[in-house]
């Protein structure tokens, strides 16, 4: 999807937090007021004093009105394609989410939960992360059926790793990305 865009300024954030696998790291904002003057900002979520911003006013790579029409009509034409990639991407990332937060709660699941729940739990998820890699091009369907196996298998035991003994409730779409 980005391939098609055209590079008019860049900056660099550095400097960012550590973050485990999955949790977004940075806020972009993108703001074009009525002259047509773009502000791009980015902020470390973890450190908010941590910003950068460019703001881009007139550029030579700037396309002209007849590029710029003829771009929109290539995108209406290229909606349908555009929103079905969108929703496999989506749930793509919903399932490489739900599976990071189940390493997280394995990892974080106490001495008295069950090594053999403990051993399934990651057993599925590294397969899961697996299958991810080797189908990267992996279609909807495809996608949402292992997501909803996965959410299947996973959500008991993660149910019973969060707690312990299974007495607090757990929510498995709470490690989602949406």
């Amino acid at each position: 999807m980005t391939s098609d865009n055209n590079v008019i300024g860049e900056f660099l954030i550095s400097g960012l937090v550590e973050r485990p696998r999955g949790e977004p790291g940075i806020k972009v904002t993108f703001d074009v007021n009525a002259d047509g003057i773009l502000r791009v900002s980015a902020v470390d979520t973890k450190k908010s004093d941590n910003v950068m911003h460019i703001t881009i006013a007139e550029s030579n790579g700037r396309l002209s009105a007849a590029e710029v029409d003829r771009m929109m009509r290539e995108a209406e034409q290229f909606r349908e394609e555009d929103d079905a990639l969108r929703k496999r991407v989506n749930v793509r990332n919903e399932l490489e989410g739900y599976v990071i937060m189940g390493l997280r709660t394995v990892d974080q699941a106490g001495d008295d939960a069950s090594e053999e729940d403990k051993k399934t739990a990651r057993s599925t998820c590294n397969e899961v992360l697996e299958w991810l890699e080797k189908n990267r091009l992996a279609e909807l369907d495809e996608l949402t059926y292992w997501l909803q196996s996965t959410k299947e298998k996973l959500s008991p035991l993660l149910q019973k790793l969060n707690s312990g003994d299974g007495s607090r409730q757990y929510t498995p779409s709470a490690g989602s990305m949406h």
